[in-house]
């Protein structure tokens, strides 16, 4: 499981919004492994978004990252790349979990 934490520039909401659907959408029609790609937008504040991703196991999470959709919107969302700062992003947490499943 993969969840992100997305901190978007001021006055890029909608074009960061546009892109992370994409990219959602994108993963799940395109990729094998995929279970989930969810994404949720904070009420309170407009500029925090919230991706939430499901894979088969690590090797399909590795799949996805070497893909050309993932490479452009990975270089749209990275807050500094060699110097030069993301187009839309502000601040971006990744975090890879291994879950407790009960059932």
């Amino acid at each position: 499981m993969v969840t992100v934490t997305l901190q978007v520039k001021k006055g890029a909401i909608g074009a960061f919004r546009e892109a992370v659907l994409q990219q959602a959408s994108t993963s799940l029609t395109k990729e094998r492994g995929g279970r989930c790609f969810d994404v949720s937008f904070d009420t309170a504040c407009p500029e925090r978004m919230f991706p939430y991703e499901i894979y088969d196991d690590g090797e399909t999470f590795d799949r996805h990252r070497e893909t050309g959709h993932f490479a452009d919107f990975d270089r749209q969302t990275s807050t500094e790349r060699d110097g030069a700062t993301a187009l839309l992003a502000a601040s971006k947490t990744v975090a890879i979990w291994k879950p407790h499943r009960l059932t």
